[in-house]
């Protein structure tokens, strides 16, 4: 039966249509105002900037504790700090200068910095080595396999119990689990045509139903609507394990900044105690 091929370009057409537009457009405006909203601690500021876009009228009296609000939430916006006080942020301000620390590694400490005690965390070094393995496990043992399902255009399938195989309407053979190009059997019309001599560590049976599933157009519907599911199952896994990696990948990025900021507060303060 014919094959329709499905491309790139017309997913990619799809996509773009007015509704599509204007959804995107909505979750853009969305998840800047969250993004911004996250590193300032706060959603005041940024509704403050919207009224007064909205009114065009920018009322500003230094006294006004609204003013003090700003103040601490652009210091958390720019050094990713958690401060809930202008003692807070004058301290931190204070202790930065004192000891010429290097505010762009100050400022991927996130949590890991107490700014009412100016103390960096101490990160579990054992943790921190396991993230490599771990990440190298998840990309190497789990997503690259994942993928390659995903990617084949052919069913993984198992009869009568028997190890895993990959079909399609062409021909079947032998499942490699990291997806090697050279089978150890393949199954295919050609071959059926004298099946003792096909050589595979399947069954009789099994080869012989294989064989009969060429011929099978409801078979071979089955495949087809089945290679579709195990494609967007499997890609949706892929996808899932690969930001799982990513994520990880920042963490242990974190971790590493938080190492490199100790070792740095302590050589600077150690430089400062010389310098008295």
């Amino acid at each position: 039966m014919p094959i329709s091929f499905e491309t790139s370009i017309s997913y990619v057409s799809s996509i773009f249509n007015k509704e599509m537009v204007f959804i995107l457009c909505l979750s853009i405006t969305i998840g800047l105002f969250y993004y911004i909203r996250k590193k300032s601690k706060s959603g005041f500021s940024v509704v403050r900037r919207i009224w007064r876009v909205c009114i065009g009228f920018n009322y500003k009296d230094k006294n006004d504790f609204i003013n003090d609000i700003l103040e601490i939430e652009e210091c958390n916006y720019y050094y990713n700090t958690s401060a809930v006080s202008k003692r807070q942020k004058k301290k931190f301000q204070h202790w930065v200068r004192k000891f010429e620390l290097d505010f762009k590694l100050i400022s991927k400490l996130k949590s890991n910095l107490c700014i009412e005690r100016l103390k960096i965390k101490k990160i579990n070094k054992i943790l921190f080595f396991s993230l490599p393995v771990e990440i190298a496990f998840l990309l190497t043992l789990v997503f690259i396999p994942v993928l390659n399902i995903a990617v084949k255009p052919a069913g993984l399938v198992s009869i009568n119990n028997s190890e895993w195989f990959l079909i399609n309407k062409d021909d079947a053979r032998e499942y490699q689990y990291f997806g090697g190009n050279t089978p150890a059997w393949i199954v295919n019309k050609d071959n059926c045509l004298s099946p003792e001599e096909i050589k595979s560590t399947l069954d009789k049976d099994t080869v012989t139903m294989i064989c009969n599933t060429f011929d099978n157009k409801s078979d071979q519907d089955y495949l087809v609507k089945l290679i579709k599911e195990q494609r967007l199952v499997y890609g949706f896994l892929a996808i899932v394990i690969l930001l799982v990696s990513v994520f990880r990948f920042k963490y242990m990025l974190f971790l590493s900044y938080t190492l490199d900021a100790r070792k740095m507060l302590f050589n600077k303060i150690k430089l400062y105690k010389k310098r008295k």
